[in-house]
C-alpha cells in the first residue's frame, strides 16, 4: 500500500495522517483524530491520551524515533534474546531505567561506578572528560582507563558522594558528543 492510498483510507476514516520519510531516521507514524486539538504533551500518559483520544489506565502507546542503525541493532538483540516483540523489550528497558534512577534520586548519599565508552577521536572529548574529572574530583574516588581499540576507550569511575552530585556528573558526561555508552551502577 503506497502513502497516497494510505492517506485516502485514513481521510475516509476521519484521521489525519502524519507520515514521515527519512533516509537516516526511522519515524513512527502518529495518527491524530481530525478536530482533536493537539497540545504539547507533558508526560507519556498525556502523550498517549492526546494521540489516541482515549486512555484505559492499563497501557500507554507512544512513538519514538531512532537512527536506523540503532533500530536494526535493537531488533536483532530483541530477536536474539527471545523476546516475543519489541514492546516487551522496551518495557523491560524502561523498567530497569526507572529502578536504577529512582534509587539514585531517593538516596542522599550514593556510591558505585560510572562506566563510560567513548570515541577518543571525537574532537575535544578527551579534554572534556579530563575537565569533568577535575571538576568532580571530590566525588571520584578512583578511575581506570582502557583502550578498547584504536578509536574506542572505556573509562570506569568509582564514585562516592551526595546523590545529586553523582547524578550531575553522570548527566554531564552522558550528554557529551562522542560518549557512546554510559552506565551508572549505584550499590549503596
Amino acid at each position: 500500500m503506497n502513502a497516497m492510498v494510505l492517506g485516502d483510507l485514513l481521510s475516509a476514516m476521519n484521521f489525519s495522517p502524519a507520515v514521515h520519510f527519512g533516509t537516516e531516521d526511522i519515524f513512527v507514524t502518529l495518527l491524530v483524530f481530525r478536530n482533536t486539538p493537539v497540545k504539547k504533551p507533558k508526560t507519556l500518559l498525556d502523550d498517549a491520551w492526546n494521540m489516541s483520544g482515549r486512555g484505559d489506565g492499563r497501557r500507554v502507546r507512544f512513538g519514538i524515533s531512532l537512527l536506523r542503525a540503532i533500530a536494526k541493532e535493537f531488533d536483532e538483540l530483541v530477536e536474539g534474546m527471545g523476546y516475543a516483540n519489541r514492546s516487551k523489550a522496551i518495557h523491560d528497558a524502561i523498567s530497569a531505567f526507572i529502578a536504577e534512577n529512582k534509587r539514585l534520586y531517593m538516596m542522599e548519599f550514593a556510591s558505585g561506578t560510572l562506566t563510560c565508552v567513548y570515541y577518543r577521536d571525537v574532537k575535544g572529548i578527551v579534554e572534556q572528560i579530563e575537565e569533568l574529572q577535575h571538576r568532580y574530583s571530590e566525588t571520584i574516588s578512583s578511575s581506570v582507563h582502557i583502550a578498547l581499540d584504536s578509536r574506542k576507550c572505556l573509562k570506569v569511575f568509582v564514585v562516592r558522594g551526595p546523590s545529586r552530585t553523582v547524578s550531575e556528573f553522570a548527566q554531564e558526561l552522558r550528554t557529551r558528543r562522542g560518549v557512546r555508552h554510559l552506565k551508572l551502577a549505584i550499590v549503596g
